[in-house]
């Protein structure tokens, strides 16, 4: 059995806050009752050093889906939270080693 490094402990509990609906927003940092979106969630939720790295598995993340920042991903009008859930499954997955990170 593999045990998840810090970084995929870190994505993990992004995901876990913004797996609800209620819990993402988009065009603002925080919205109605506290939710959030993607990159306020990451530097609200995990803490230097690790977020830089939390941070860079979801840039590659958002790059294959031709965003060059995470807010611009996340505010896009066609982005829905199902596509913010991918984007955090794809860096874990690459984190973890199931997918390439060259790809």
């Amino acid at each position: 059995m593999t045990t998840d490094t810090p970084i995929v402990i870190a994505l993990l509990r992004v995901r876990e806050y913004l797996t609800p609906p209620q819990s993402w927003c988009k065009l603002a940092a925080v919205g109605p009752a506290g939710s959030r979106c993607l990159g306020y969630t990451i530097e609200r939720e995990i803490q230097e050093p690790i977020r830089r790295y939390v941070t860079k598995r979801v840039i590659e993340a958002v790059l294959r889906r031709g965003f060059e920042h995470i807010i611009a991903f996340n505010d896009y009008h066609t982005t829905t939270h199902e596509e913010v859930l991918s984007v955090l499954d794809e860096a874990i997955a690459r984190e973890r080693g199931y997918i390439k990170r060259a790809q």
